[in-house]
C-alpha cells in the first residue's frame, strides 16, 4: 500500500519547468530524462521517493526467495533502508511545501482499514489487482483504493504507515532469528 500511496502522491507534484513550473507529470520519468526542459531536485524527489517505495517491496520479494532465513534477514534490513529513506524524503517534501500536514489525520480518515488490507492481500486472486481494494466509509467519496486523490494524502498518513511498516518490519526479524535460534538449537540436540 506504501508503494501504491506514494505513486499517487508524486504525480501530484509539480514538474519543475521554466515553462510551466505547476504542470502535473503522469508519464514515465525515462521519457522525461531525455526531454530538452531542465531537472531540478523536485524531479529527483519523485523519482527517489518511486524509486524507494518500490525497493520496499522488491527487496522483500527477493529476500523471500533466498535459500536461507539469514539471506531473508538481510534483504529485510535493506527493505527498513528505503523505508528510512521515504520517512527523509516525506520530511524533506513536507519542508520544501509539497505535502500538507493534517495534525489527526489517519489512514481511517481515507476508509483504509490495514486489517481488512492484510485479509485482502492474503487472496491470491487480489495481487494484481490492489488498486481495487474496498475502503471501508469515510468522509471522502471514495470507494475503492484507486479512487483515492494524490492530493488526499497528508505527512500524518505516510508517517503512520511508514512506522506500521516498519514495526511490523521489526516484528518480522524478531520472528526470523527466534527460528534461526530454534533450528540451532534443534540441530545440537
Amino acid at each position: 500500500m506504501l508503494r501504491i500511496l506514494i505513486r499517487k502522491f508524486t504525480n501530484t507534484l509539480p514538474l519543475s519547468s521554466y515553462n510551466n513550473p505547476l504542470k502535473e507529470f503522469r508519464g514515465d520519468y525515462r521519457n522525461l530524462k531525455e526531454s530538452k526542459s531542465p531537472l531540478h531536485f523536485e524531479d529527483r524527489l519523485k523519482t527517489q521517493l518511486d524509486d524507494a517505495g518500490r525497493s520496499t517491496v522488491s527487496n522483500i520479494e527477493e529476500g523471500y526467495k533466498r535459500d536461507n532465513t539469514e539471506a531473508y534477514i538481510k534483504f529485510i534490513s535493506y527493505t527498513q533502508g528505503s523505508l528510512e529513506e521515504i520517512r527523509g524524503l516525506i520530511n524533506q517534501c513536507l519542508q520544501d511545501g509539497f505535502i500538507k500536514s493534517v495534525p489527526g489525520s489517519s489512514l481511517t480518515d481515507l476508509g483504509i482499514d490495514l486489517k481488512a488490507w492484510n485479509e485482502w492481500c492474503r487472496n491470491p486472486l487480489n495481487s494484481s489487482r490492489l488498486l481495487y481494494f474496498p475502503l471501508k466509509e469515510n468522509k471522502g467519496s471514495y470507494r475503492k483504493l484507486e479512487e483515492i486523490p494524490g492530493t488526499a494524502l497528508t505527512y500524518e498518513i505516510f508517517i503512520e504507515l511508514i512506522n506500521k511498516t516498519d514495526f511490523l518490519l521489526r516484528k518480522l526479524v524478531v520472528s526470523l532469528e527466534q527460528k534461526i535460534n530454534k533450528d540451532k538449537l534443534n540441530i545440537w540436540k
